[in-house]
């Protein structure tokens, strides 16, 4: 989780370096958050988005890819009344919070890789310029092919 007030235990504001030294066709992102402020219907309907936070992908080469995480398209509140799945994203898990009327609910995000043939070295996760939230990311996955193997 990236730090931001109110969050507990002070995490950092971003995270850098984690290690990935593999080759992947895709990424999938397991995530959620705590959307502070939801776009209200007339943005929605103009179809703007807000950047939450960034993955920072780090090739073995020196060349990064930055895959953009939109609030409320890509990732979304952890705390909601009906859990589905997102434009941008799966609904990887939910799980009712007894007696309220309200679930968890984690997303599972895909990113093809465009560049499958060049190592990844390094993630990054870091606050896009619209902090309207704080995101927690539960896990990052490789998935490869036979031909980049």
């Amino acid at each position: 989780m990236l730090g931001a007030p109110g969050i507990p235990n002070n995490p950092p504001a971003e995270v850098r370096g984690i290690p990935v030294g593999r080759m992947a066709d895709a990424l999938f992102f397991l995530h959620t958050a705590r959307i502070d402020k939801k776009m209200p219907p007339r943005e929605i309907a103009a179809g703007k988005n807000f950047e939450m936070f960034r993955y920072v992908v780090h090739h073995k080469d020196g060349r990064d890819e930055i895959v953009t995480i939109f609030g409320e398209a890509d990732i979304g509140d952890y705390k909601v009344k009906d859990a589905a799945a997102l434009p941008g994203a799966q609904l990887a898990w939910t799980k009712p919070y007894a007696d309220t009327g309200f679930s968890a609910a984690v997303y599972s995000k895909q990113w093809d890789n465009p560049r499958p043939d060049v190592e990844i070295s390094s993630i990054d996760v870091v606050y896009g310029p619209h902090k309207r939230g704080v995101p927690a990311v539960l896990a990052i996955t490789s998935g490869v092919t036979a031909k980049t193997k």
